[in-house]
C-alpha cells in the first residue's frame, strides 16, 4: 500500500515514496562538490532503501536509479540496485523496487488515476524473473508507457508515437524473456533537446554510436546494458549537450567501478547515469558523468600538461593533486600503474613518497615538542641524551656526537652521516645505514653512533642525513609513552586528517600494498628494506591524502591545523643557521620542509629507487604533490625530475574551481 501527504513518505516492502525525483550508487562512491549530489552502487534492496530514506530526508530528490543481478551470499541470485540523488527541486514524485512485471503495470496504471507519470524505468533478470524499478512524478504531459516489447515492436511504436505524434523517449531499458530481448519505454510530450535513441547494440556498436554522436555533441543520458543467451547489449538515449560529458562502459564491478568514479569526481565530473548489469556471474557497469564547473579550455590545458610531460619522459604513471587555499582543487592520474598487467593508474593509487616521508616526521616531533617536556635543545646521543639507550658517552666514535641537539637533527645540521660523499669528509658518511640492509632500525642507530664520526662540527653545516631521520623515529617513541612510531604517526597525523592510505612500504613485489602502483628502474626496485625506512622514506600514501595531511600543518584558515600556533612556529622556523643551508644559502631546512626564500614557497623532493615525488606550497596559497613510480628509465644516466612540472603548473595561472574535493 502507498500514502502520500505533505510531502512525507511512507514505505512498504517493495514501494519508495517522497516529493522529488533523483537517483543513486555504493557505500564508498563519490559525493560531491558541494555536497549536493550522491551516489551509490550494488546495494542490496534492503540497503537501497536505507539509502533512499537517508538522502530523501536530508533533501536530495532521486534522479537515476537502476538494477541488475548479482550473487548473494547464499550462492543464489539476488536484486542489486545503483542510484544517483541531487539536492534540487522538482515536481512531487515517488519511485518502486522490487516489482514484477504485473506489479510495474500496476503502478503505472495507478499514477495514471493520480495524475503521475513514469519518467524512469529498469527492467532486468534476476535468475528467471524479471524486476522493475521506476520512478514516478507529477504528470507534465501526455505519456505512454510499454513493456515486454520485442525489438520490432518497441521500433514500431517508437515510429508511431515520436514519428507521428511528436513524442520522445524518455527512458528505455532491455532485458531478457526465454531467450528472447524485450524493451520497456516511456514516450512523452515534455520538451527536451535534441535528442538520438538507439537499442539492440552490441558493445563494439554501442561504443561507435557514442563516438559518432560524441562528434556531434550528443551525451548518453540514459544507459542500459543487459545480456541476451550471454551475449552483452545495450539501448541508450543521447541528449544535445552544452557540457562535458564521459562515459563508460564495460567497467568491471567492485574497485574498478569505484576507481572511475572517483577519478571523474576529482575532474570535477557528476554523475548523470549509472546503469548495472550482468548475468550473475560478473556485474559491469555503464555510467555517464558530465561537467559544468570547468572552463573546459583550462582543464584541457592542465591535463594535457601533466600527460606530455609524463609521455616525453617514458614515465609509467604520474598522480597529481592541486590545493589551493587548503581546498582540493583538482586530482589526476596518468599512465600506468603496473606496466605488466596494463593497469591504467588512478587518484586511488598509492605510491611510496622516499623523502616526503620526513616532513611527516618532523610535524610528529614538533607535536612532542609543543605537548611535552620534549626541548629542541635536548641532548639525542650518550649518556644524557634522549636515546641513551643506544649507548652511553663512552661508546660514542667521537665526542661531538654527545653535543648534538635534537634541532641540529630535524635540520640535518649534525655535521655528518650524510647519504652522499661531502659535508667536508670526502667519502661517504652513512655507510652502515645502506650497507646493512637487513638489519634493524635500532641495530643502525646503535652501530652507527659507534663506528661513524662526524666530520663536521655540529650545528656549522647542512649534511642531509636519511640515518638523522632514522633515530627521529626512536626519539618519538621515547616521548610517546612507548607508541610504535608507525602507530603514532597514523594516529597524531593520518586518523584526524582522513588520510588512510597512509602506511609503511613493503619490501618486495609481493609486499605490495592493496592499491599499490608496481615500480619500474634501472635497478632493482624491490631490494631495499622500503620497511625499515619509515621516518625518512618509508611511507606510502595517495597524492590526495599527502595533501590531506600537510593542509593541516600550514597554518592556515581553512582546514583546522594539527600544531598548534606554537608548533606551527617551531616547524616553520630555521632554528640552527648553517653554512650551505638545504643546498642553498638562500634557502633553509626547518622541521622536514625546505624553505625557499626566493621562490617563496615550502618544498621537499622525494628521491629513491622506484620513486620520484614532489611537493610544493607557494605562499600564494597554491601547492601540489604529485609522484611517479620510476626513477631511473632503464639505460638512462640520470634520474627523472618532475619539480619542473610542479613549477610549471603553478606558473600556468590555471583558474579552478571554487569547491573543495577533500
Amino acid at each position: 500500500m502507498e500514502a502520500k501527504q505533505n510531502g512525507r513518505r511512507w514505505l512498504s516492502v517493495w514501494l519508495l515514496i517522497a516529493m522529488a525525483l533523483t537517483g543513486c550508487f555504493g557505500e564508498d562512491d563519490a559525493s560531491n562538490q558541494g555536497s549536493n549530489w550522491v551516489t551509490r552502487h550494488g546495494l542490496t534492496s534492503s540497503a537501497y532503501q536505507t539509502e533512499f530514506d537517508k538522502w530523501v530526508d536530508k533533501g536530495y530528490r532521486l534522479t537515476y536509479v537502476s538494477g541488475h543481478q548479482q550473487s548473494g551470499v547464499d550462492g543464489g541470485r539476488e536484486a542489486r540496485y545503483n542510484a544517483i540523488w541531487e539536492k534540487t527541486e522538482g515536481v512531487d514524485w515517488y519511485a518502486k523496487h522490487d516489482m514484477s512485471a504485473a506489479q510495474y503495470q500496476a503502478a503505472v496504471d495507478e499514477a495514471e488515476r493520480k495524475g503521475f507519470q513514469p519518467v524512469m524505468v529498469d527492467a532486468f533478470n534476476v535468475g528467471s524473473q524479471v524486476v522493475f524499478v521506476a520512478m514516478f512524478e507529477k504528470a507534465q504531459s501526455n505519456w505512454v508507457a510499454r513493456h515486454g516489447m520485442t525489438s520490432d515492436e518497441y521500433q514500431q511504436e517508437a515510429d508511431v508515437l515520436v514519428d507521428e505524434k511528436g513524442y520522445r523517449i524518455r527512458h528505455v531499458s532491455g532485458y531478457e524473456v526465454e531467450g528472447q530481448a524485450r524493451y520497456a519505454a516511456i514516450f512523452d510530450q515534455s520538451p527536451s533537446p535534441n535528442w538520438a535513441a538507439r537499442h539492440a547494440m552490441t558493445s563494439d556498436g554501442y561504443q561507435q554510436e557514442f563516438d559518432d554522436l560524441a562528434s556531434q555533441g550528443f551525451a548518453p543520458v540514459v544507459i542500459d546494458g543487459f545480456f541476451v543467451n550471454g551475449t552483452e547489449y545495450f539501448t541508450a538515449i543521447w541528449h544535445k549537450a552544452d557540457a562535458r560529458y564521459g562515459a563508460r562502459h564495460q567497467v568491471k564491478n567492485g574497485s574498478g567501478y569505484q576507481k572511475v568514479a572517483d577519478d571523474f569526481y576529482y575532474e570535477g565530473y557528476r554523475p548523470v547515469a549509472v546503469d548495472g548489469y550482468g548475468d550473475g556471474s560478473k556485474t559491469l557497469y555503464a555510467t555517464s558523468w558530465k561537467n559544468i564547473a570547468w572552463d573546459l579550455n583550462q582543464l584541457d590545458t592542465l591535463n594535457t600538461m601533466i600527460e606530455d610531460f609524463r609521455s616525453d619522459n617514458g614515465i609509467p604513471s604520474i598522480s597529481v593533486a592541486i590545493v589551493q587555499d587548503e581546498k582540493l582543487v583538482y586530482a589526476n592520474a596518468f599512465g600506468m600503474a603496473d606496466l605488466d598487467t596494463n593497469e591504467a593508474a588512478t587518484t586511488t593509487h598509492r605510491y611510496r613518497i622516499a623523502s616526503l616521508s620526513k616532513a611527516l616526521t618532523g610535524a610528529v616531533v614538533t607535536r612532542l615538542i609543543e605537548t611535552t617536556p620534549l626541548n629542541l635543545t635536548d641532548q639525542v646521543f650518550g649518556t644524557n641524551g634522549i636515546l641513551s639507550a643506544y649507548g652511553n658517552d663512552n661508546v660514542l666514535a667521537d665526542q661531538d656526537i654527545a653535543s648534538l641537539q635534537l634541532q641540529d637533527v630535524l635540520e640535518h645540521a649534525s655535521g655528518g652521516w650524510s647519504n652522499s660523499n661531502g659535508c667536508g669528509a670526502g667519502t661517504q658518511d652513512e655507510p652502515i645505514m645502506f650497507s646493512n640492509n637487513g638489519q634493524s632500525r635500532d641495530w643502525i642507530i646503535t652501530n652507527t653512533i659507534s663506528n661513524v664520526p662526524l666530520p663536521n662540527t655540529p650545528s656549522t653545516t647542512f649534511c642531509y642525513s636519511n640515518f638523522g631521520y632514522a633515530a627521529l623515529e626512536a626519539v618519538i617513541e621515547a616521548n610517546n609513552g612507548g607508541i610504535n612510531y608507525v602507530d603514532y604517526v597514523k594516529q597524531v597525523l593520518a586518523v584526524p586528517s582522513g588520510a588512510n592510505s597512509l602506511e609503511i612500504a613493503g619490501n618486495t613485489e609481493a609486499a605490495r600494498l592493496p592499491n599499490e602502483v608496481k615500480y619500474f628502474d634501472n635497478f632493482d626496485p624491490y631490494f631495499w628494506n622500503y620497511a625499515r625506512m619509515g621516518g625518512h622514506g618509508g611511507w606510502v600514501i595517495t597524492p590526495i591524502d599527502y595533501q590531506r595531511i600537510m593542509t593541516k600543518l600550514d597554518g592556515g584558515n581553512h582546514r583546522a591545523d594539527l600544531l598548534g600556533v606554537n608548533g606551527i612556529d617551531i616547524y616553520t622556523r630555521d632554528d640552527v643557521a648553517v653554512a650551505g643551508d638545504a643546498w642553498s644559502n638562500s634557502n633553509f631546512y626547518s622541521k622536514g620542509l625546505v624553505r625557499e626564500v626566493n621562490n617563496l614557497a615550502w618544498s621537499h623532493n622525494g628521491n629513491f629507487v622506484g620513486t620520484v615525488a614532489e611537493y610544493i606550497r607557494y605562499d600564494d596559497g597554491f601547492s601540489v604533490m604529485m609522484v611517479i613510480n620510476m626513477r631511473r628509465p632503464v639505460g638512462a644516466s640520470n634520474d627523472l625530475t618532475i619539480k619542473s612540472l610542479a613549477t610549471s603548473l603553478h606558473d600556468a595561472s590555471i583558474t579552478f574551481p571554487n569547491w573543495d574535493l577533500f
